[in-house]
């Protein structure tokens, strides 16, 4: 079955909807293969939305829509995510994202124990050295480093893995 059909509209108005992304969906197209993306749904379920947001430019001169998309999950990443009907919504969330207005919370489930209850985890980042599509804060990252600062806080400790709650500050 499509991951498109599991989308769930969690909040609409005339605005703005907050979708509950499934995981193993990509959000919009990376332009090297072709996949179903929130950025297709969005276009199929609102066609108005075709140029609300801001578009990827590839060096190719191919445009990729990201109709009323503000931010981003990862494919493997599950949660709420915000879509815009309106330009003037978009840059109105877009630059709340920019100004760390808007909170991300994140549950993760992480390999081990935490020895400490709360923390925050501040290490830049770059490109990994193993496989350049991935980010690392490992030594021997390449690239320019990007600042990335997480707090977390355990929520539950299992034998083999512990439930954490992950508020990122730089988005990151």
């Amino acid at each position: 079955m499509s991951l498109l059909k599991e989308i769930e509209i969690l909040y609409e108005d005339e605005h703005m909807l907050v979708i509950n992304k499934p995981a193993g969906l990509i959000v919009h197209s990376d332009g090297r293969r072709k996949e179903d993306s929130v950025a297709d749904w969005m276009l199929a379920k609102y066609p108005s939305t075709k140029d609300v947001g801001e578009p990827i430019v590839q060096a190719n001169g191919e445009v990729i829509l990201r109709p009323g998309i503000v931010h981003r999950l990862d494919r493997e990443t599950s949660g709420a995510l915000l879509l815009t009907k309106k330009k003037k919504t978009f840059e109105f969330l877009k630059n709340q994202f920019q100004e760390r207005d808007i909170a991300k919370e994140y549950h993760a489930f992480v390999y081990g124990n935490i020895k400490s209850d709360d923390g925050v985890i501040d290490r830049p980042i770059g490109r990994s050295r193993n496989d350049f599509r991935l980010w690392s804060s490992q030594r021997g990252a390449r690239g320019e480093l990007r600042e990335a600062i997480t707090e977390y806080r355990v929520l539950e400790r299992g034998k083999e893995v512990t439930l954490v709650e992950a508020k990122p500050k730089t988005g990151r």
